[in-house]
């Protein structure tokens, strides 16, 4: 037996545990946070006895996404390195590492006798696209003046043509007051706007305290956007 496994029996404790696996943020919100989400992906559709969403936030790095070179450089093969960069390190890699924490949340909580589910990364392109992109390259597929090359691609597929979310991270970050929602229907963070990628974890154990939703917007729409 294990005795050195942790207890996660407050929401102190959950926290703590997500911040030593490196989470840059986490908040919680209640099951109940959800009861108006459409059917099948409201918290207790997944979890039935839901008593608890568990958000983890990770930061991206700035300079990937800063690099000039994803907006500016007009090099096709200059453009295509930095976008990929940018697809790994601030996609990819952020959705594993996520992805790894949320798991051993999920774990260590049903070592504890709970239920638990966590979720993969999200991504809201279509397979066609996401197949496009790696058999024509993502320039070449952008530049597509005819769709003809996406719909001999999607012909061929028997893969549903779009994948859907079972639970949407953007809403739970929300509902855990880890972020507001901007007018371009992004969760901004209110240090790092949309700079940051979340995963949950939706759980049966009932919790000691929730966080209550942020109060004022963190879009600064009519401002002048500086994020």
């Amino acid at each position: 037996m294990n005795t050195g496994r942790k207890h996660l029996t407050s929401s102190t404790a959950v926290k703590d545990f997500l911040s030593e696996k490196g989470a840059t943020e986490v908040g919680i919100a209640p099951a109940t946070a959800f009861a108006d989400a459409p059917c099948g992906h409201r918290a207790t559709d997944l979890v039935p006895e839901a008593k608890s969403v568990i958000v983890m936030g990770l930061k991206l790095v700035s300079g990937v996404v800063n690099w000039p070179h994803l907006v500016w450089d007009d090099s096709r093969d200059t453009r295509f390195a930095c976008w990929r960069v940018y697809d790994h390190c601030g996609f990819d890699a952020v959705n594993m590492r996520l992805e790894q924490m949320a798991m051993d949340l999920a774990i260590a909580l049903e070592l504890q006798g709970q239920q638990t589910i966590f979720f993969p990364g999200s991504n809201d392109m279509t397979v066609t696209e996401l197949n496009a992109l790696r058999l024509y390259g993502a320039m070449d597929y952008l530049q597509l003046a005819d769709k003809k090359k996406i719909t001999d691609l999607k012909a061929g597929l028997e893969l549903p043509s779009r994948y859907g979310a079972p639970f949407s991270f953007r809403h739970a970050a929300v509902a855990a007051g880890l972020a507001t929602f901007g007018a371009n229907n992004l969760a901004l963070h209110p240090v790092f706007g949309p700079r940051m990628r979340f995963n949950v974890v939706i759980t049966d154990k009932e919790l000691d305290q929730y966080d209550r939703p942020l109060t004022e917007s963190v879009c600064l729409y009519d401002k002048g956007c500086g994020r």
